[in-house]
């Protein structure tokens, strides 16, 4: 203990002051259109919603931006990649509308089948297991559910994902 206070003695600590400003979600989503050509994220390489692409073990985010507007996909990689924050009900918008994607590709027999493939051929440390459309069906009505008693635990985890990830590690 005493050691500690010398220190504290020896280094200056500022207070940082952040302000926090919350931009709805149609407003990001108006000004990504604007400021990009195109936008869009996958596991691997040409992945799909409920499915993995080439090099499945990267994720990968992609913004198209004109030359001149370079500086601006620069800063919007670093908005999306660190300083979102969700809310829980844009958490049960986007869930929902996965599980009803998950009913709908339940109707053709063609992904059924690839989906089994898919479980039998990877194990399950890998993204092509984990991002099965029946495990993340599972997943996201674990979300649903959770997100009735206790939001703030959920958006935080969606927040934090590493925080997550080293507690069940």
């Amino acid at each position: 203990m005493t050691r500690d206070r010398s220190l504290s003695k020896h280094l200056s600590f500022q207070k940082c002051h952040t302000v926090v400003v919350v931009v709805p979600y149609e407003v990001v989503v108006q000004q990504l259109a604007t400021d990009t050509v195109s936008s869009g994220t996958s596991i691997g390489i040409g992945g799909g919603l409920f499915s993995c692409g080439s090099y499945a073990q990267i994720a990968l985010v992609c913004l198209m931006v004109e030359e001149e507007k370079y500086h601006i996909g620069v800063k919007w990689l670093r908005e999306l990649l660190y300083q979102t924050q969700f809310t829980a009900e844009r958490v049960c918008v986007q869930a929902n509308k996965m599980v009803n994607e998950v009913a709908e590709q339940k109707r053709r027999g063609s992904k059924i089948a690839s989906t089994a493939m898919t479980n039998i051929c990877f194990t399950s440390q890998s993204n092509q297991w984990t991002t099965s459309m029946i495990r993340q069906c599972n997943f996201l009505k674990n979300i649903l559910e959770n997100i009735k008693t206790n939001p703030q635990l959920v958006t935080y985890n969606i927040d934090n994902p590493f925080v997550l990830y080293n507690s069940n590690v």
